[in-house]
């Protein structure tokens, strides 16, 4: 209780508050007959208030550890450990051999000109980054329990920096491949002016130096400090505006922004895919023996060869399945996590941490980091072209391991 109106009177000191009077724990009482000048009740009131500080100290403290003790005694804390410790190795192991393959597929002599690829490639990159730095971290902290953040002020700020930046630069970088693959589609005729390597490169490097400049904050934002209890140290953020405020710039501009974009872009997409596909079922029955005339050679607007029916439904049903299952994919391994960090600076406070609440940010960081891990099965799944170099690719070994 702060004493804003303390004056010195020629009756003694007095303290007001709400209801005229302070009251303190562990005060000791003074008989209505005694007396006491004004140095005496200044001595008192220090005494009182002093006991009452300490008093209150010891019984924090202790309500904090019994409060720890039960929550790492409850099961649900224990899954949260185990989902850290088991789950992490497994999206690691599978995320770098997934994203090593695309990159060495992506990277094949007769895909590296197109900018489609170049993207693909720079994010693959970029999901090694983060996996490594964001999930190894993680994993190392909760089943060694070494986190190298802790090692100095330096270490915990770069770290934090790093893994911002890449998970940004995911985001975006598959924005940029949502709108090239648009620009190619819906216009066929500027695509070569448009989208060209070097372009592809100043967007990527237009982008990096965006999410950089964006999460700079860190460096004077983000430290090493004491836990509630002092026993140990964090590497948390030590402000109002990186606990209140960057949430939701990082919602906007992580999430929002950029999905509204991939929304908007793969509409277009589809609805291109489709006039072109009506177009070519049209030329093939027009067109004598019911050969197909290839209209364009940088797209996903290719028809197949041969003197069979049109099969635009097909192909147009395989396209919107990619489109769909990347934006939905996106969708729901993303936005557990950014729901998490708005809410939880509002409605949980340091002395409200539960095991439910543990096992939750273990769900969401989990599912946000298989984001990082599962795009070679998608681009193997809707990518007929990524499927034909990756058996081309794995052809000789094949043969090999037969012999």
């Amino acid at each position: 209780m702060e004493c804003n109106n303390l004056r010195s009177r020629k009756g003694g000191n007095r303290c007001s508050s709400v209801t005229g009077h302070l009251v303190l724990t562990g005060a000791v009482p003074l008989e209505p007959s005694v007396e006491l000048d004004a140095p005496e009740k200044e001595m008192e009131i220090y005494l009182n208030a002093t006991m009452y500080k300490n008093i209150t100290d010891i019984t924090m403290a202790n309500g904090s550890n019994q409060s720890e003790s039960d929550i790492k005694a409850d099961p649900l804390f224990r899954i949260s450990t185990l989902i850290w410790v088991y789950t992490s190795p497994i999206l690691l192991l599978t995320g770098t051999v997934t994203n090593t393959l695309s990159i060495c597929v992506l990277q094949r002599k007769s895909l590296t000109k197109q900018t489609t690829t170049f993207y693909l490639t720079v994010l693959s990159f970029i999901h090694l980054f983060v996996l490594y730095f964001g999930l190894g971290t993680a994993w190392l902290k909760r089943a060694f329990d070494f986190d190298i953040r802790l090692q100095s002020d330096c270490l915990c700020q770069f770290v934090t920096f790093v893994v911002n930046v890449f998970l940004n630069m995911s985001v975006w970088t598959l924005v940029a491949v949502t709108i090239d693959r648009c620009i190619i589609v819906c216009l066929p005729h500027h695509s070569e002016t448009l989208c060209r390597l070097k372009y592809a490169k100043c967007t990527v490097a237009a982008i990096f130096a965006s999410v950089a400049l964006a999460n700079i904050h860190i460096f004077w934002g983000v430290s090493l400090s004491k836990t509630s209890d002092s026993s140990q140290e964090e590497c948390t953020h030590g402000n109002y505006f990186n606990e209140f405020v960057f949430p939701w710039i990082s919602l906007t501009v992580g999430f929002l922004l950029p999905f509204t974009t991939m929304v908007i872009t793969n509409s277009l997409i589809v609805r291109g895919v489709y006039a072109s596909h009506k177009r070519l079922a049209y030329q093939y029955s027009t067109t004598s023996g019911g050969s197909w005339n290839k209209l364009s050679a940088n797209s996903d607007r290719y028809p197949p060869h041969g003197n069979r029916s049109p099969p635009h439904r097909d192909k147009l049903s395989s396209l919107t399945t990619m489109l769909l299952a990347r934006n939905a994919t996106f969708l729901i391994l993303t936005l557990p996590i950014m729901i998490f960090l708005i809410v939880e600076p509002y409605y949980v406070s340091e002395d409200q941490d539960s095991a439910a609440l543990y096992l939750t940010w273990a769900i969401v960081n989990i599912c946000d980091y298989s984001d990082h891990a599962i795009n070679f099965f998608l681009y193997c799944l809707a990518g007929s072209t990524f499927r034909k170099e990756l058996r081309n690719m794995l052809r000789p070994v094949t043969r090999h391991t037969a012999r």
